[in-house]
């Protein structure tokens, strides 16, 4: 079962925990970001705040989360209604990039 965050600062830990960090993506917008190193280079998971394209989620809005290969290109994307299935995307983003890029031996 998947956790239900009561704050935002609980899914600012969670994140933190999980080795993401915050970066501006541009433009004004920021995402947290877990970068692994690929066979071919670096990739990314990043998530945001759906509707601010911000690192300001909080419980009950939609958060954005996307996989990003070596180059940059966006391969995966989701909208989840709110924090709730966070927990369960990240798995299976960093599972996807995983099976998809691989990892660096290391």
């Amino acid at each position: 079962m998947d956790h239900t965050f009561k704050t935002g600062a609980e899914i600012d830990g969670f994140l933190r925990s999980e080795g993401l960090t915050e970066a501006s993506t541009g433009g004004g917008y920021s995402g947290w970001f877990l970068e692994l190193q690929g066979k071919s280079g670096p990739w990314q998971v990043m998530i945001s705040d759906w509707t601010t394209d911000s690192t300001s989620m909080q419980p009950g809005k939609p958060i954005g989360i996307a996989l990003y290969a070596p180059g940059g290109a966006e391969t995966q994307a989701e909208v989840l209604p709110n924090a709730d299935g966070l927990r369960d995307a990240l798995k299976r983003f960093r599972d996807a990039g995983v099976q998809q890029f691989g990892t660096a031996p290391g």
